[in-house]
């Protein structure tokens, strides 16, 4: 996006932002105020209605005690039939008068005890009959007479409600007796105040926004409503504001409108309601912001504008003239002394710009050279090697030639990088590199990528060294020729790892897996050329390590295969479908369990049994063999502590552990948790390792297994008689257990010379106070000639095949001693 638009929009967003705020804060303000404005103007008019009501009545109180205390009245209601003649004009007159000055007054009628109307002052003539509405005040004024009474009544004769007061009059009857008791009412006093005199009032102006104006009780429902419906009123005073004794406003919803009411008290429990719909409240502020904002609008597009223009002139043009002089600095150097310099700081950052042009070349090729090197050992890296043999392969394309990828992984690295530390792995991966380069020309190490991306002539002919990562190394053989050129310089590889290394004060043996793969004949792209090199590699560290393999189409099925292997593990580690089984160890002397050995065992419905040869090994690469060593050992847990609860035993049992993890050591801290998880003692445990392990990292394995001994475990010496079988490795590393292999006692039945090396190797492990165990027994001449030589452990089919859990805690339910 070019400067003069993202100045437009950094404008538009900032004038945008400014006048939403700016409109947002007048919005607020004015809410504020149209709120209070419309509480201020219901509350004048609540007040007003309240003060004609509460007027009303006080002077309807005063007028009716003005009028009982008139002699006229007093003389009519105690004279009998013949007041009608004499009393009646006179006393209606005094009524009349009230009436006539007092227009509100919408009758003013005086009853008899009985309750008849005897004389009636209203608009309307009607015969005289007995008060059906407001009996109940009728009656409280009978049996009260010094209080006048009064309330809210709904009659049939005008048509409504109407506020209606009611008072005694009462004569003295001194034959009575007390004062206190010679009252006797003679008659009631009744005033009908008109609902629409007192609902009269005109605030005139702004408090004519009020809609409507109600009485309403919650007790008994709405008396008045001037323009709402009773249901509508109803709902209003129901709302959940409107609760409170006193005067109080609240904003209450109806019909999908906010309605704001004022509520206070009035005559008993009635109460006057005023209520305005915020829509009408809003509209002229409506009116009002809506000017307001369109001022707003024209003031910040004119600002707006304005301050485009000055910064078009000030910034834009000299900054779009500085990014092209920049450009042709940098694609047309020669172009560069045309260029304006101008004064100020647009000029001073163009002469910026031309003392950086030099340093940019310099640094792109420096950052060019770092991408493709690798930082520990100078060695062209992954990147690089992609790179060239893309070039390569396109050449030899060309020139129909040949070329081959040694991939070289080093054996060992990973368990003498985990028991010495990072630093003393880094030492040997720069020593490892120094021997590969001998194996080259000097001129072959060499590499280095051209601006132009093209070969130069010695590239050709360059056998080129490269570190992948980790371990991992390739050697690219332009122009091979047969395959038995890359044969021979993937041996000159092995010769040189051969001689031990001394890094840091360690002398170590390391080793090196080589996989070769040719193009054009194996691949003609440069991911399949890796792949397959890679492959080959793998097969060559499967088939015994130092060594190297050809790629072959086999491979890649192999390869297919080992994947599959992979998943499967994976699979079964995910879903718990590993089965772990338990081999007894029988003491000889007795015919009884002396323990077990907990084996792994794996099953594939498409594959069948899969042999522990090939799924350890695989697990172990993958960082998956630690997973199944805690599975076994959390089952043998489990299977001690059945036997522990069901027959007070806790038998030992043994558990195979791999060289990468004596080295590495981190599973046997999981262990210990597993066994505080289970509440169980670390003896329990036997931990056994081959021969091969140990002779992969003789120091790094006994730091470790002094450190499991020291914790309490016991740890043996497993396969003894197939590896290395140095007997005074037995003395240097002091197992607990030295286990003679099925390899060992196959034919010793008839070996006189091998029953004596083993008789000697027997004397010699009891002397170190070592237990001897017989693997693989199958026969009854294999068990005799162990028994001969003394040997009181022993295990195999001969006496029973690993078992799943819960066939192994059969045994002990026979009470015999095993039998075989």
């Amino acid at each position: 996006m070019k400067l003069r638009a993202r100045l437009i929009i950094t404008l538009v967003v900032a004038t945008f932002t400014c006048f939403l705020s700016l409109a947002t804060a007048l919005y607020v303000e004015l809410t504020a105020f149209w709120e209070s404005r419309s509480r201020h103007l219901l509350d004048e008019s609540a007040s007003l209605a309240a003060a004609n009501v509460n007027g009303a009545v006080e002077h309807t109180l005063a007028n009716m005690r003005l009028l009982a205390s008139e002699d006229v009245l007093d003389r009519y209601l105690s004279m009998g039939e013949e007041r009608y003649t004499l009393m009646y004009d006179v006393s209606a007159k005094a009524l009349s008068r009230y009436a006539t000055l007092f227009p509100e007054y919408l009758e003013i009628v005086l009853l008899l005890p009985d309750g008849v109307e005897d004389i009636r002052i209203a608009d309307d003539i009607r015969s005289p009959e007995a008060e059906p509405a407001g009996e109940s005040l009728f009656q409280q004024a009978m049996q009260d007479p010094y209080n006048t009474y009064y309330d809210f009544i709904d009659q049939e004769r005008f048509d409504g409600p109407h506020l209606t007061f009611y008072r005694a009059l009462y004569m003295i009857d001194r034959s009575l007796g007390a004062y206190e008791n010679n009252k006797v009412v003679k008659g009631v006093l009744k005033f009908t105040v008109n609902m629409n005199w007192l609902m009269r009032h005109d605030p005139g102006g702004d408090a004519a926004e009020v809609e409507a104006t109600f009485i309403a009780s919650r007790g008994r429902g709405v008396i008045y409503t001037s323009d709402l419906s009773k249901a509508q009123a109803r709902a209003l005073s129901n709302s959940p504001g409107a609760s409170g004794e006193g005067p109080n406003q609240y904003i209450a919803r109806m019909l999908g409108e906010d309605y704001l009411v004022d509520s206070r008290p009035l005559i008993g429990d009635w109460r006057l309601y005023n209520t305005m719909p915020f829509s009408e409240a809003r509209s002229e502020f409506h009116r009002l912001l809506f000017t307001a904002i369109v001022v707003l609008v024209v003031v910040f597009v004119l600002l707006g504008w304005f301050i485009y223009v000055q910064m078009d002139r000030m910034i834009v043009r000299p900054v779009k003239e500085l990014a092209s002089a920049t450009y042709h600095i940098l694609h047309a150097p020669d172009k560069a002394k045309s260029l304006r310099m101008q004064g100020g700081e647009i000029g001073r950052l163009q002469q910026a710009f031309l003392e950086m042009e030099g340093r940019i070349r310099q640094y792109t090729q420096e950052l060019k050279t770092q991408a493709y090197t690798d930082s520990l050992t100078g060695l062209p890296n992954r990147h690089a090697m992609a790179h060239m043999l893309a070039l390569l392969m396109a050449r030899n394309e060309e020139r129909k030639q040949s070329l081959a990828l040694l991939f070289i992984d080093l054996d060992g690295f990973k368990q003498i990088n985990d028991v010495y530390g990072h630093q003393v792995g880094d030492s040997l991966l720069t020593a490892v590199t120094g021997r590969l380069s001998s194996v080259l020309r000097p001129s072959d190490v060499i590499y280095q990528i051209s601006e132009e991306d093209a070969l130069d002539e010695t590239d050709e002919e360059r056998n080129i060294l490269f570190r992948l990562g980790g371990d991992e190394f390739t050697i690219i053989v332009p122009n091979i020729g047969a395959r038995k050129n890359a044969a021979a310089v993937a041996q000159r590889v092995l010769d040189q790892l051969k001689p031990p290394f001394k890094v840091e004060g360690q002398e170590t043996f390391i080793g090196a897996s080589i996989g070769i793969a040719m193009c054009p004949d194996d691949a003609d792209g440069v991911n399949n050329l890796i792949k397959y090199a890679d492959t080959a590699m793998y097969s060559a560290k499967a088939h015994g390590k130092m060594r190297f393999e050809f790629f072959s189409p086999q491979l890649e099925h192999s390869e297919q295969a080992r994947l599959a292997l992979d998943n499967l593990i994976s699979k079964a580690l995910d879903k718990d479908e590993f089965i772990i089984c338990f081999q007894p160890i029988i003491d000889l002397r007795t015919r009884r369990l002396a323990g077990f050995e907990a084996l792994a065992r794996l099953y594939s419905g498409q594959h069948g049994w899969i042999s522990p040869l090939e799924f350890v090994p695989a697990a172990e690469k993958r960082g998956m063999i630690d997973h199944i060593t805690l599975l076994v050992a959390s089952h043998a847990c489990e299977f001690v502590k059945a036997l522990e609860e069901k027959y007070h035993l806790q038998p030992s049992v043994s558990i195979n552990i791999t060289a990468g993890q004596l080295a590495v050591g981190k599973v046997f801290d999981k262990i210990n948790q597993l066994l505080v998880e289970f509440g169980m003692s670390r003896n329990i445990f036997e931990f056994e390792v081959t021969e091969s392990a140990l002779f992969e990292n003789r120091k790094g394995c006994a730091v470790t297994l002094d450190k499991l001994r020291n914790q309490g475990f016991r740890v043996s010496l497993d396969n003894f008689g197939v590896g290395y079988s140095s007997l005074s490795h037995l003395k240097k590393f002091s197992f607990n257990t030295l286990k003679i292999d099925r390899s060992f006692l196959r034919d010793l039945h008839d070996d006189e010379a091998g029953q004596a090396i083993l008789s000697s190797i027997i004397a010699m492990a009891r002397k170190m106070d070592m237990a001897v165990v017989a693997e693989g027994i199958e026969t009854m001449q294999q068990l005799e000639v162990v028994e001969s030589l003394g040997i009181h452990l022993a295990q195999g089919y001969l006496f029973s095949p690993p078992l799943p859990a819960e066939a192994a805690l059969a045994l002990y339910e026979q009470d015999a001693a095993i039998r075989y």
